[in-house]
């Protein structure tokens, strides 16, 4: 009989398991981005010059929720408004700084 233990569930509610969820969802190759494989500190996501369309913001949204970052630099990526809006939306209000520029709108 198969049980499901503590450590599956939270690996469930881990912000990469939620983002390569969203990744096979949609059919796209995943992209280590920082929330896959993690740089720097922990409060900072650089996603800087990622080429990251909206498809991949949809996914990389449902991994923030679970992570507490203050800052964000998702500038020279391929997102339109939508994508943009879709990764503001899950930011916890605590962040401080979130650049968004040289986006392909």
């Amino acid at each position: 009989m198969y049980r499901n233990t503590s450590n599956e569930t939270s690996m469930r509610s881990s912000a990469s398991y939620s983002y390569l969820k969203k990744v096979d969802k949609i059919k796209a190759i995943p992209h280590p981005m920082g929330i896959v494989k993690w740089k720097g500190m922990a409060s900072n996501l650089d996603l800087q010059s990622y080429r990251m369309g909206d498809q991949y913001a949809a996914a990389l949204s449902k991994g923030l929720k679970h992570m507490t970052l203050e800052n964000v630099n998702i500038s020279n990526n391929r997102l339109t408004k939508d994508g943009t809006k879709v990764i503001i939306n899950k930011l916890r209000p605590n962040f401080k700084f979130l650049n968004v520029s040289e986006k392909y709108i």
